[in-house]
């Protein structure tokens, strides 16, 4: 029966991308996690691992040098690569992802690192129980709508400490190699939505041809909105 779903949700995204309405897709958070779940049944499917030349994430904790933090939350960790990768400025790091399978193969590829921690999480629904001084997305805001993502940047304002940092890295135009997702969203608007929102000032940002990296610091003065969901301590195993 699961097999068929998922034949069936598959033929049904096809042909609603042929015709143009990706946003009817990423509407649907229950499809979101259908599809993540169906690209992590193979390990690393984003070559993250394999692929030498692809330095987003070297360039990313450069965009941080010299600082250091207490304490970090990498929200899409997927199997945790750049969540460890973080550890070289943070004291300790958590990592959210919408995957079941990407979140235990990070649990079990970083067992033996006590200042790592996964949970298997959608960022819509969880609620942030904890401060950080530093919250990172790569390549994760461009799969919400334009509500989605401006809910989800108040309330990782939220889970900042005062002054905490935001890093983020989106891709300009995105369009998966299965076709699943055309997202209407660039990493120019997603930038343009957080200086727009106002909680937080511009540290850097860097145009590195095909995507944007931005660094930005929470202000005092930024609201701190309620949210509801899950408890991210609660559930961390």
């Amino acid at each position: 029966m699961g097999t068929r779903s998922g034949r069936w949700r598959e033929q049904v995204i096809n042909a609603l991308n042929g015709l143009g309405v990706p946003c009817l897709i990423m509407n649907s958070r229950s499809i979101v996690k259908w599809y993540f779940t169906r690209k992590y049944r193979e390990e690393d499917p984003y070559r993250i691992a394999r692929n030498t030349c692809d330095m987003r994430y070297s360039d990313m904790l450069r965009m941080l040098a010299p600082m250091h933090f207490g304490k970090a939350l990498d929200i899409g960790c997927g199997e945790g690569m750049l969540s460890e990768m973080l550890l070289s400025v943070c004291g300790h790091v958590d990592g959210m992802d919408i995957s079941e399978a990407a979140v235990n193969r990070a649990r079990n590829k970083f067992r033996n690192r006590s200042h790592l921690r996964f949970l298997a999480a959608d960022i819509l629904k969880a609620e942030l129980m904890e401060k950080y001084d530093l919250i990172v997305c790569a390549e994760v805001l461009y799969y919400l709508t334009r509500n989605q993502l401006r809910a989800v940047l108040l309330k990782i304002s939220s889970g900042l400490n005062a002054r905490g940092y935001l890093l983020i890295g989106n891709i300009k135009r995105i369009q998966s190699s299965s076709g699943f997702f055309r997202s209407h969203i660039g990493a120019v608007e997603i930038n343009g939505m957080i200086k727009e929102i106002g909680d937080y000032e511009v540290v850097k940002e860097e145009d590195r041809g095909g995507d944007i990296l931005l660094l930005v610091r929470r202000r005092e003065t930024a609201c701190d909105p309620r949210s509801v969901g899950i408890s991210f301590g609660s559930m961390l195993q």
